[in-house]
């Protein structure tokens, strides 16, 4: 599911889901994405969005 297509409690489960099952760097990406504006949320999702696809729901992550 590429990002432009994700809702936005879709791109809030996958970040659930990075901070969960990810590494130390996906974690941090998304603990940014929880604190961050929705200007900022934008930048995050359009440099980091292959992790924002990656831990997206239906990708068999535990916050389907």
């Amino acid at each position: 599911m590429k990002t432009s297509d994700m809702s936005e409690s879709e791109l809030i489960k996958a970040a659930h889901n990075m901070e969960q099952y990810g590494g130390g760097f996906a974690g941090h990406i998304a603990r940014a994405f929880f604190a961050a504006d929705g200007n900022n949320r934008r930048l995050l999702i359009g440099a980091f969005g292959f992790l924002f696809e990656r831990y997206a729901p239906g990708q068999g992550w535990g916050h389907e």
